[in-house]
């Protein structure tokens, strides 16, 4: 499960998370953190940009109470740092 960081403030623009798990979906390498500032794709609404460890966040995907970030590559850190694109 994601905590949705957005939800308890919508001015947040970054965020320190912790990686639960790393796959890949839809051809993209994507990581479940423990908490998000990136809002998934959802009701019509487009998802969030912006980076993860610089790397460029290409999708974000809400699959039941998981959030999972696509990244235009992977990221083997475990511990990471992400940015809005404002």
């Amino acid at each position: 499960m994601t905590i949705k960081l957005y939800q308890q403030n919508s001015y947040l623009r970054e965020m320190e998370a912790i990686v639960l798990d790393r796959v890949e979906r839809d051809g993209k390498p994507a990581l479940l953190l423990d908490q998000t500032v990136f809002y998934p794709t959802s009701g019509g609404q487009m998802h969030d940009t912006g980076q993860i460890e610089g790397v460029a966040v290409v999708d974000v995907q809400m699959d039941g109470a998981d959030i999972w970030h696509l990244l235009e590559h992977p990221l083997e850190s475990t511990r990471v740092h992400g940015v809005l694109d404002w």
